[in-house]
C-alpha cells in the first residue's frame, strides 16, 4: 500500500475494564486487523502505555515505536510515534514535558489536571523513494483535558520548541495529537499564527473525531503540516474500524488518517 506518505494518529484509549466490551483487552484484535490493513508510514499514539503497546508490536513487527511515559519514572501514558523502519532512518528523538521545566520528567503546569503532558519529536530521513535522504520532523502530543491555561501554555511551549532554530525548523514538519481543544478555540488560534513553520490544518474538514463509543461528537484530534507539506495533502479521513452497529470500537476517538503525495 504506497500511495504516498500516510500518517494516522490515534488516541487508543487507555486499558480500562469500566469500558466494559470496549476495554483494550477487547479492543486490541480490532486494532490489529486495523493497523494491519492501513498500514500507515507514520503512526502517532495517545494513551498508549507499555503494556498496550507489547500487544500490538507483535502484530507491527516492521515498525519501529519511539516514546517513554510522562510520569516522573517513565511509566503511564505516551505520545509515541512508530514509523515503518524499512522507510525512514531515526535521526533523532526527543521527548520534553508541557511544563516550566520540560527536560525534567514528570513535571506539569501548578494550574492543571494531576496529570503530566508529553510530547514526542522525531526527526525522520526518508531511505527510499523520491524523498531518500530527506529530513522531516514530526511532534506528537496529547494536551491537558481540563484546563484551558493549561493547553495554551503547553501547545505555545511545543511551538517554541518548533521554531528553535536548533531544532530545524526549516524541514518539512508536521504536528498530531489530541489537543482537547475545540475548533476556534485559544490554542488552535495559535497554532494557526505560527509563522516558522506556518502551519496548516489539513483536518480542518472533518466534522469530529471523539465520539465516547457513540455518545459525542467533538472535534478535538488534528493533523498539522506546515504549508508545503499541507499543499501536497491527497485526502484526510476519519477512520472506522469496529462493529459500530454493536456498539463496538476501535476506541473512543476515531483515528485520523492524512495522506500526502510525496
Amino acid at each position: 500500500m504506497s500511495e504516498g506518505l500516510r500518517i494516522v494518529t490515534f488516541n487508543m484509549r487507555i486499558d480500562s475494564p469500566m469500558d466494559g466490551r470496549n476495554a483494550f483487552s477487547k479492543r486490541k484484535e480490532r486494532i490489529n486487523t486495523f493497523l494491519k490493513e492501513r498500514q500507515p508510514d507514520i503512526l502517532c499514539c495517545q494513551e498508549l502505555t507499555s503494556a498496550m503497546e507489547l500487544e500490538i508490536m507483535p502484530e507491527l513487527s516492521d515498525y519501529y515505536f519511539i516514546g517513554c511515559g510522562r510520569e516522573a519514572d517513565f511509566s503511564g501514558e505516551q505520545c509515541s510515534i512508530a514509523y515503518k523502519s524499512h522507510m525512514f532512518s531515526l535521526v533523532r528523538s526527543d521527548n520534553f514535558w508541557l511544563s516550566d521545566t520540560p527536560e525534567k520528567a514528570g513535571t506539569r503546569y501548578q494550574y492543571q489536571s494531576r496529570h503530566p503532558r508529553i510530547c514526542t519529536v522525531l526527526w525522520l530521513a526518508f531511505t527510499s523513494g523520491r524523498q531518500k535522504g530527506k529530513l522531516l520532523r514530526v511532534y506528537n502530543t496529547h494536551l491537558d483535558h481540563e484546563d484551558e491555561y493549561a493547553r495554551i501554555k503547553g501547545i505555545s511551549l511545543i511551538l517554541q520548541h518548533m521554531e528553535d532554530p536548533r531544532n530545524k525548523p526549516e524541514l518539512p514538519t508536521v504536528l498530531t495529537g489530541d489537543f482537547n481543544a475545540y475548533p476556534g478555540s485559544e490554542p488552535l488560534k495559535i497554532v494557526a499564527q505560527t509563522v516558522r513553520p506556518r502551519l496548516v490544518d489539513v483536518t480542518e474538514e472533518i466534522a469530529y473525531t471523539f465520539h465516547g463509543y457513540g455518545r459525542r461528537q467533538d472535534k478535538i484530534d488534528y493533523v498539522f503540516a506546515d504549508r508545503l507539506t499541507a499543499g501536497h495533502l491527497k485526502r484526510v479521513e476519519i477512520c472506522r474500524g469496529g462493529k459500530e452497529d454493536e456498539g463496538l470500537y476501535l476506541s473512543d476517538h476515531y483515528p485520523v488518517e492524512a495522506l500526502f503525495d510525496v
